[in-house]
C-alpha cells in the first residue's frame, strides 16, 4: 500500500513551486529575433524549476517522451513538458485538498 502523500507539505510548497514556474518565459515574436537570448534564458528558468523541485526532496524525470515529478507523495507526468508536469501537478494537489475532509465510500 502506497504512503499516504503529505498534503499539508505539498500545500505549504505548491507557491514556491508557482514562483519558479512564473520565471520560465513563453515564446512571442520578439524571440523569433532574439532566439539564443530566449533559449538561454528559458534553460536556465528550467534548471530552476528543476532545482527547487529536487531541493525540497523531490525527483525529476525529463526524456523525449515528456517529463515527471515525484513531491510530498504526489506524482505527476506530462508528454510535452515538466512546465506541464507541474501544472498538473499543483491541478492534483488542488483535487486531493478538496477531498481530504469528505468522507464518503472511496475515502
Amino acid at each position: 500500500m502506497a504512503a499516504k502523500p503529505d498534503l499539508e507539505g505539498a500545500q505549504a510548497f505548491q507557491d514556491e513551486l508557482r514562483k519558479a514556474m512564473a520565471n520560465i518565459p513563453f515564446p512571442d515574436a520578439a524571440c523569433v529575433e532574439q532566439s539564443i537570448e530566449y533559449t538561454e534564458r528559458r534553460t536556465l528558468a528550467l534548471r530552476a524549476l528543476k532545482s527547487v523541485i529536487e531541493n525540497n526532496g523531490g525527483k525529476v524525470h525529463e526524456g523525449w517522451d515528456g517529463a515527471s515529478i515525484r513531491i510530498f507523495g504526489l506524482r505527476a507526468t506530462s508528454t510535452s513538458s515538466l512546465y506541464q508536469a507541474c501544472r498538473n501537478w499543483l491541478n492534483q494537489l488542488t483535487v486531493k485538498s478538496m477531498g481530504q475532509n469528505m468522507k464518503g465510500p472511496y475515502t
